[in-house]
């Protein structure tokens, strides 16, 4: 990975191509870029590997105009699968973009919605395809069933295509959540109003040159760094 050293304020926009995304097969995938941020002068401020909290994530996806879409997403979240043979497995929390920044409809049933990411929403899951196949055998009446994830009570909406996930590593996504069932999923952890905590990370795809999307997030960060008294943001890779 080469870092451009083009100073505070700058932004870096990089094409998914390393540990976040290694296999990853999303139509257009050269459009596809990855933000992340350093930040200083915010006390008690803590990133996770360059990460954007709630709040900023929000602020981010209103306001630039060199990426068509952006969405974000968490660490790979360990979860038990309930059921007559409960099992381990891995999801991701996203925001309610995810499928359609990446063009990647779901194989079966619906993606997620604007509105399965308000607070208080009903807590819905969309399933990977290999998730399907191995955990209910390609069920074709998937679609409605209520699971139990960490003995909650959640509904299948979806299955994704076949290749679509998230890795991390070793760790492969099998299913995809909504941000609003991150009390669900992580009850000791209150990520979504925590302004300090940067744990989203995120990825869009661009409408502009890695140039211009450079100058594009250079103006925000320097819009951002203003209403903060003290805070400096330098987007890097």
């Amino acid at each position: 990975t080469m870092a451009l050293g083009i100073g505070v304020n700058a932004g870096i926009f990089t094409t998914v191509n390393g540990l976040l995304f290694r296999d990853f097969s999303a139509p257009d995938a050269h459009e596809l870029v990855t933000v992340r941020q350093a930040i200083e002068g915010v006390p008690g401020r803590n990133s996770r590997l360059g990460g954007f909290t709630t709040a900023e994530y929000r602020n981010l996806s209103g306001q630039t105009t060199t990426l068509s879409g952006i969405f974000g997403q968490s660490d790979p979240t360990r979860t038990t699968l309930g059921g007559e043979s409960p099992r381990e497995i891995i999801g991701t929390i996203v925001t309610c973009e995810y499928f359609d920044v990446l063009r990647q409809p779901p194989a079966v049933g619906r993606a997620l919605r604007a509105e399965d990411c308000e607070l208080g929403a009903s807590p819905v899951v969309v399933f990977t395809h290999e998730l399907w196949v191995a955990a209910f055998e390609s069920d074709p009446g998937i679609v409605g069933r209520v699971i139990e994830l960490n003995r909650q009570l959640v509904t299948v909406v979806g299955v994704a295509q076949e290749g679509t996930h998230a890795n991390f590593g070793i760790y492969r996504t099998q299913y995809f959540a909504p941000i609003s069932a991150q009390p669900l999923l992580l009850p000791n952890e209150d990520n979504l109003s925590n302004d300090n905590l940067g744990w989203l990370a995120l990825i869009g795809r661009r409408t502009a040159s890695i140039e211009e999307g450079r100058s594009g997030l250079e103006v925000f960060a320097a819009r951002v760094d203003a209403e903060q008294a003290g805070r400096t943001t330098t987007m890097n890779v």
